[in-house]
């Protein structure tokens, strides 16, 4: 079976994605957006992963040096997942670590990862 974040799979041209629902992954309660959401394509080595989103908004390229540490005023399950965040004009950023986050996801013990890996060990990478 797979874990409760996995709500489905895609075709995406003749391979087959997981697709995870990222308000869950990220704890986020309450409603999501009214407006359809949208799917974000990652990869998790040569594996895609669809990302279940509630809205895409602009894309932006930020350099590592524009990353500064996770406020401490975030707090729940999520800050765990967040690598860091941008300041913009107009707020804040969150970039999230896509290797937890997705180690996350498929933390059920009878899920199998996209990649058909053993999940990582927590900590690091083996």
């Amino acid at each position: 079976l797979a874990p409760p974040a996995v709500r489905g799979l895609l075709n995406l041209r003749g391979r087959i994605v997981p697709a995870v629902d990222l308000r869950l992954v990220l704890d986020l309660r309450g409603p999501a957006a009214t407006a359809p959401g949208g799917h974000l394509i990652v990869f998790d080595g040569d594996a895609p992963v669809s990302l279940i989103v509630d809205a895409i908004g602009d894309v932006c390229r930020q350099g590592s040096a524009a990353l500064v540490p996770v406020p401490h005023t975030l707090a729940g399950p999520a800050r765990d997942l967040v690598a860091g965040v941008v300041p913009l004009p107009d707020g804040l950023l969150l970039v999230i670590d896509l290797d937890r986050t997705l180690e996350r996801a498929f933390a059920d013990a009878n899920a199998i990862p996209p990649t058909g890996r053993p999940p990582r060990p927590a900590g690091g990478t083996p």
